[in-house]
């Protein structure tokens, strides 16, 4: 497997694995790993959202457990501490989200060789997807690209539907915050429009 083409710039354990993915005679064309921001971007509503969420219970709770105990049955005690503890607790993994989601960056490259593009992202157990070329791209049902000023950008693949308080939301999915987006873009156009050379697997 040749994988010279730009796997000296990401950090050696994502090269590690990116490589472990590639099958024999495959070859890297380009990959990136990638910057924090772009996913803890993406967590930012989630973090506002647990402020309240995890605060206001707190708040609850430490009232009657520090300064009210002697006066609260303990059996309302305990009814507060498990249904408002499991608010806060809610909250506390909210207001964690942007931590995880730089973690989970900084464990993610993206990549593409000459038989597909990837995903590999292994902040503990490792998820890989993978888009093929010939009509067998997986899920690209809406390729396009989001660019700012300096060149960098998304490419998104698609939008993935999620159920939240207000109702469901969309997330991203595709190479998130990259640079020379638009070069990306073109080369992973011409691999989905290409013609495959061997049958992709079936999942």
């Amino acid at each position: 497997m040749d994988t010279n083409h730009g796997t000296h710039t990401i950090r050696p354990v994502l090269k590690q694995l990116l490589e472990a993915e590639l099958n024999a005679g495959e070859s890297v064309v380009w990959c990136q790993s990638l910057h924090g921001w772009p996913l803890v971007r993406t967590t930012l509503p989630q973090f506002f959202f647990g402020i309240p969420f995890f605060f206001f219970p707190a708040f609850i709770l430490y009232n009657l457990v520090f300064l009210q105990w002697r006066q609260v049955p303990w059996g309302l005690l305990l009814l507060c501490l498990s249904f408002l503890g499991s608010f806060a607790l809610v909250g506390l993994g909210l207001l964690l989200s942007p931590l995880w989601a730089y973690w989970e960056a900084m464990r993610t490259v993206y990549a593409i060789t000459d038989r597909r593009a990837l995903i590999i992202a292994a902040p503990w157990r490792r998820r890989i997807r993978a888009y093929f070329p010939g009509g067998s791209g997986g899920d690209v049902v809406d390729l396009h690209r989001v660019e700012d000023n300096q060149g960098r950008g998304d490419i998104v693949f698609h939008k993935r539907a999620l159920s939240g308080k207000r109702g469901v939301y969309y997330e991203s999915v595709g190479f998130i915050g990259i640079g020379n987006v638009r070069e990306v873009e073109g080369m992973v156009r011409r691999l989905l429009d290409k013609k495959p050379d061997f049958e992709p697997p079936v999942n």
